[in-house]
């Protein structure tokens, strides 16, 4: 190729490159440099910011036509605003806050969001968000004869703020108290865990996971729920699938996993949706349970 040629080439390659600053530094459209190349010609700077201009309107229209997603959580500025997504957003009936701040209800609201986006089934699965005054709790999960489930929010730590949350629940996963790789976004995690095998029993007598009595008999489901038939079932076939016995596989994820087969369950959902790593163990268990996404 001869030097005239060449000179061309590189000509037309400066002049159809959008992606140069005014300093002659190869640029993403947004403006950008990674590497650096000087033009000697300043005759051809006008075509270059003509192009990197173009570049950038239409990176700007490409941004603006991307649809919304409808389901992005959107922070609340109140409590009201707070309560109001709730109801409309996550489809729970009511949510009493108690007293708790900002941050912490709109923690609480956006996992309950990223939840729902998972497990969409889970939708409107919470019919009210009630808070616990007991020691101790961070949260629970509860329903009984009429199917409504609550989610309990413990006023003893999220009454204390975000940051007190995430220190005291890393001082339990640094005891082995709840599962390795997890944090306190596991909490609400966890009583869905719960809320999840609440629904289960519910489709397996037939009827849906709403809240009229007329679907079910709310005395068989209440047995049903103390019974936990579904998380023994799914404990039992996860240790099976790694060989080794249940109480083995209850202790090898959290210390409260040893507690009830229920208590295992809700463990490893929290840890296989919140750890980067989530262990054989809880993998496992969501295999077994038919919820492994």
């Amino acid at each position: 190729m001869s030097e005239v040629t060449v000179a061309k080439t590189f000509s037309e390659l400066l002049k159809f490159n959008p992606y140069h600053d005014r300093l002659g530094r190869f640029a993403t459209s947004s403006g950008y440099a990674s590497f650096t190349i000087r033009t000697k010609d300043p005759k051809k700077q006008h075509m270059a910011d003509m192009a990197v201009a173009r570049e950038k309107e239409k990176a700007a229209a490409a941004a603006a036509a991307k649809p919304k997603d409808e389901n992005a959580f959107t922070p609340a500025k109140t409590r009201e605003e707070a309560m109001d997504y709730a109801k409309n957003k996550l489809g729970i009936g009511y949510a009493d806050y108690g007293k708790l701040d900002i941050e912490t209800i709109n923690h609480i609201n956006q996992e309950i969001s990223e939840i729902q986006k998972k497990y969409p089934e889970l939708k409107e699965s919470v019919s009210n968000i009630a808070i616990d005054n007991r020691n101790g709790v961070y949260a629970a999960a509860g329903t009984g004869y009429s199917g409504k489930n609550t989610l309990y929010i413990g006023q003893t730590h999220y009454g204390k703020g975000i940051e007190h949350l995430k220190q005291n629940y890393q001082s339990d996963v640094d005891s082995g108290f709840h599962p390795t790789n997890t944090d306190y976004k596991s909490i609400i995690w966890h009583e869905y865990g719960h809320i999840l095998a609440y629904s289960h029993y519910k489709t397996d007598m037939g009827f849906k996971a709403k809240d009229s009595l007329g679907y079910y008999d709310g005395v068989e489901y209440a047995k049903k729920v103390r019974s936990r038939s579904y998380e023994k079932a799914v404990l039992r076939d996860a240790a099976k699938s790694l060989k080794i016995t249940q109480k083995e596989f209850k202790s090898r994820i959290s210390r409260y996993a040893e507690k009830n087969p229920a208590e295992t369950f809700a463990e490893a959902f929290a840890e296989f949706n919140n750890s980067p790593n989530p262990r054989p163990e809880c993998i496992a268990m969501m295999k077994a349970a038919g919820i492994f996404k």
